[in-house]
């Protein structure tokens, strides 16, 4: 599954002590898992594994900021945006004698993140970051 398109307009001002102000994030889905091969008693043939699924990509984001934000979460972000791209499925095991091992399914990419900000962000706790 694609991880979805994510638009923020934000015009007011946001204050979230222990909390990400503005939190975007799409994430596409992980491929499904190939099937393994299956083998029988008293046979040394056996059946290869199935190849994996590819990742889903990731959703473009976009977010226009004109409040301002603060937070005291350490470590925290006062705008955290982020698209990440799903990995691919697992190949499945091969059974028998002279079989190969499937294929892992690729891993998908990102899409693009665009942040506007015109607002004050105040990220005032050890580790915080502005955006």
């Amino acid at each position: 599954m694609d991880g979805g398109f994510i638009g923020i307009n934000n015009y007011a001002g946001i204050s979230a002590a222990q909390a990400m102000p503005i939190f975007a994030q799409s994430i596409g889905g992980t491929g499904g898992n190939g099937g393994d091969g299956g083998t029988s008693w008293g046979s040394l043939g056996g059946g290869d594994g199935g190849d994996g699924g590819y990742g889903g990509p990731g959703g473009a984001l976009r977010i226009y900021n004109s409040g301002g934000l603060w937070t005291q979460l350490s470590g925290g972000f006062g705008i955290f945006a982020q698209s990440v791209g799903g990995g691919g499925g697992a190949g499945g095991a091969s059974a028998g004698i002279g079989k190969l091992g499937a294929t892992g399914g690729a891993a998908a990419s990102a899409s693009y993140v665009d942040v506007e900000n015109h607002g004050g962000i105040n990220a005032s706790w050890a580790g915080s970051v502005g955006l």
